[in-house]
């Protein structure tokens, strides 16, 4: 066993809360099913491969961000208490998280499609 496949979890397929791991794309051999993988060899491409793996993930954090200031956007926005300024600031919230959450979801597809592409 390589010393790479040490730091990876079992073969593809483990993500935390929608978030994939870092090796993701890379090429792996099981010996048994549910048993432990080895890298199949390690290429030049396979650094560019962890590299677009670690920027979905960055990606797909910045979408959970952008989601969490969209709940805390409708918070301010259900306590403002009628207050013009506070509405306003509520609302520029509101459309900065939701311009912020197209963005990561249109920038998580980019990256998924480049590291299919490659």
């Amino acid at each position: 066993m390589n010393m790479l496949s040490l730091f990876a979890n079992h073969c593809k397929g483990n993500a935390l809360f929608g978030i994939p791991s870092w090796n993701k794309n890379l090429s792996y051999k099981s010996h048994s099913p549910g048993g432990p993988c080895e890298l199949q060899a390690f290429e030049l491409n396979d650094i560019w491969q962890i590299a677009l793996a670690i920027l979905e993930i960055l990606m797909r954090l910045s979408a959970y961000v952008a989601v969490a200031f969209v709940i805390v956007g409708g918070i301010r926005f259900i306590t403002s208490n009628g207050s013009p300024e506070r509405i306003a600031q509520a609302r520029s919230t509101l459309i900065n998280a939701v311009i912020g959450l197209a963005i990561s979801i249109a920038a998580v597809q980019i990256v998924a499609f480049i590291a299919r592409s490659l």
